[in-house]
């Protein structure tokens, strides 16, 4: 897909496809052929990680949050972070993660001498 213009989908090279599309998803990154498989069985499903607790350790933050349990191996979490909320974007604390089904901490050591930081965790398989 090419950001600068507009996006098409059913055609190509002014042939249109001739039926339905139903079930479109779209992806910011490619899918591993575990994940193809599941799709084509039918099943997707979005990983909502919960944070359990966010302590201060000295000067560091310390973020858990629950992962889901599931089947797939490639299952990883990101955690973010910002200084605000006004303006700018979100910055990797860390990614990679492979989940567990159970808790997992990761330790921000930048927190120190921040007045406030905000945090948020996601997944993908």
């Amino acid at each position: 897909m090419d950001p600068r213009g507009n996006t098409e989908i059913g055609t190509e090279s002014g042939y249109y496809f001739n039926g339905s599309l139903d079930e479109i998803m779209l992806f910011s990154r490619p899918l591993g052929s575990g994940e193809i498989a599941m799709l084509s069985q039918g099943v997707y499903q979005s990983l909502t990680p919960t944070i359990t607790s966010l302590k201060l350790t000295g000067s560091n933050a310390v973020i858990s949050f629950t992962t889901v349990s599931s089947v797939v191996t490639s299952e990883l979490y990101e955690v973010d972070y910002r200084n605000d909320l006004k303006a700018g974007t979100w910055l990797i604390l860390t990614n990679g993660m492979h989940g567990t089904g159970s808790t997992l901490s990761i330790t921000d050591s930048g927190a120190a001498g921040q007045s406030k930081r905000f945090y948020r965790v996601g997944g993908h398989f």
